[in-house]
């Protein structure tokens, strides 16, 4: 797993110009996700993240995911996914094995996990 320093928002995945949500359909999708984990858990997050990345392989449209932690703040991680549209994008989001993932370790977190979705090179699309 790296231990890259990492605030991606501030450090090259949210600058430049990218497309809005009018932009393009068939655009490359960045997906940011931000996660605060109970102290003493980041071993059981780093393992559950190393599962959920290696089962994105299979997912269509995906092309990959990364895990960084923060090296400021030893609790935080940032989970990285690139997708080949935003379509193939939201056809995991709605699909029943997001579902399952995003329930995955919920119990070691200190609070709802928080995204940014961009398009192309960066423009932020929606923020949770």
């Amino acid at each position: 797993m790296p231990a890259a320093a990492v605030d991606a928002r501030r450090k090259g995945v949210s600058q430049g110009r990218g497309h809005r949500q009018d932009g393009p359909v068939g655009a490359m999708v960045t997906l940011g996700i931000d996660y605060d984990v109970r102290p003493g858990q980041q071993e059981q997050f780093e393992q559950l993240a190393t599962a959920v990345v290696a089962a994105l392989q299979a997912v269509p449209g995906h092309r990959q995911t990364r895990i960084y932690r923060d090296v400021q703040r030893e609790h935080s991680y940032l989970i990285r996914s690139e997708w080949s549209s935003r379509e193939a994008l939201a056809n995991f989001t709605r699909s029943q094995r997001f579902h399952e993932v995003r329930e995955l370790g919920r119990e070691i977190l200190l609070g709802p996990p928080r995204h940014e979705v961009f398009i192309r090179d960066g423009e932020p699309l929606s923020a949770g």
